[in-house]
């Protein structure tokens, strides 16, 4: 189970007639790097201190400015959900635990209090984060200060090599006192990194945390950092129904197509990979049965995708593809209009984006199946 309040802020739900279904991207200021990045995406492995025993990972990614997003899951459990937080421009906006429709949460122009509490949560990270860019920091003592975003000033007390030991905001009544602890760091891509830290708050500890990977190369859309359900115009206003999503990351095995083979081949060939790898698994994974294959532009099979669960280091003939944007739709099965299906998500895909990736998943039992569905796996144009 994901504790509530993960994210250890308060969190104001407005009323259906508040809500907004899709900002307008002009809410967003123009992308502008920090210390020549243009963001960094950190995956953190996550333990409560009023459960320690069940390991969460947290998955925080920044574009700058103004465009952030956190996800919590528990690794190896997508029954349980995950919870997701958005920050796109001067609103925030919410993802709960196996829900379908998100809610907005705060606004700058709404309750001041609360839109102070998200953003200076997210404030606060990006502080550490980015140490010592991103804010002008002055010198106060043993301590650094600067002017945030949120309202508040930041404060950073740091050690003997300079770097900071704990960050916080400026005591001030009636606000959160959260803060983060840093123990660890470490080099990387020529900047030093977070590796250890604890969140606080009112004094007491909320979690401990480890940094697993951060990466700095992010080709994220903007609309990215919106929920899917608020990307783009409804279903209802398409042609056909074309839905955005978040396609999660997999371990997948593939093995490419002949050319001029029909997909009555594809399927007997995706049948016997699937046989194959059945046979090499290593102790803890195991084959999925979903049925998928790569497509290319016009919809042909290309490759056979067989798709793998487990815990630890992935076998080593698979290869692990990471969470991405995605569109989708319904086609039929066996897929005679896949390539229709495709000019209706390339139609419907942001204007800053490119198609990275094509795939068709089969719902249900090949044999018995009726439909399937495509997808198109997008990433901002370079």
């Amino acid at each position: 189970m994901i504790p509530t309040a993960w994210i250890a802020a308060a969190a104001l739900v407005l009323p259906p007639s508040a809500q907004q279904s899709a900002p307008a991207l002009s809410e967003l200021p123009a992308r502008r790097p920090i210390a020549g990045l243009g963001g960094f995406q950190s995956v953190s492995s996550v333990r409560y201190s009023e459960a320690p025993e069940l390991e969460h990972e947290l998955t925080c990614t920044y574009v700058f400015p103004a465009r952030a997003r956190w996800q919590l899951a528990v690794p190896g459990q997508p029954q349980l959900g995950r919870h997701v937080e958005f920050r796109y421009g001067q609103r925030f906006f919410e993802l709960p635990q196996s829900a379908e429709r998100s809610r907005e949460t705060a606004t700058r122009s709404a309750d001041g209090s609360d839109w102070t509490s998200k953003c200076e949560l997210l404030e606060l990270r990006l502080a550490v984060f980015l140490w010592p860019d991103g804010f002008a920091w002055r010198e106060d003592g043993p301590r650094r200060r600067a002017a945030g975003e949120c309202g508040r000033e930041l404060v950073a007390l740091l050690d003997a090599q300079g770097r900071p030991t704990q960050v916080s905001f400026a005591a001030q009544p009636g606000q959160a006192e959260d803060e983060l602890r840093i123990s660890v760091w470490r080099e990387q891509y020529g900047r030093r990194w977070p590796a250890e830290l604890e969140l606080w708050r009112a004094g007491q500890p909320i979690w401990k945390e480890q940094v697993t990977t951060v990466v700095t190369q992010v080709a994220l859309l903007d609309s990215y950092f919106l929920p899917p359900d608020r990307r783009g115009p409804p279903a209802s206003a398409q042609a056909a129904p074309v839905l955005h999503f978040d396609a999660p990351a997999q371990t997948e095995v593939r093995e490419p197509v002949a050319a001029g083979e029909d997909w009555t081949k594809a399927r007997e060939r995706w049948s016997a990979l699937a046989t194959r790898i059945d046979t090499q698994l290593p102790p803890g994974w195991e084959r999925l049965s979903t049925m998928a294959f790569e497509l290319s532009a016009s919809g042909e099979p290309e490759s056979v995708v067989v798709r793998l669960r487990g815990r630890g280091a992935p076998p080593a003939f698979a290869v692990e593809t990471t969470a991405a944007q995605a569109l989708t739709t319904s086609t039929p099965w066996p897929p005679s209009q896949a390539g229709e299906a495709l000019k209706r998500l390339d139609a419907a895909k942001p204007l800053d984006a490119r198609a990275a990736r094509r795939v068709l998943t089969v719902r249900g039992d090949p044999s018995s199946a009726s439909a399937a569905d495509v997808t198109l796996i997008i990433e901002r144009e370079r």
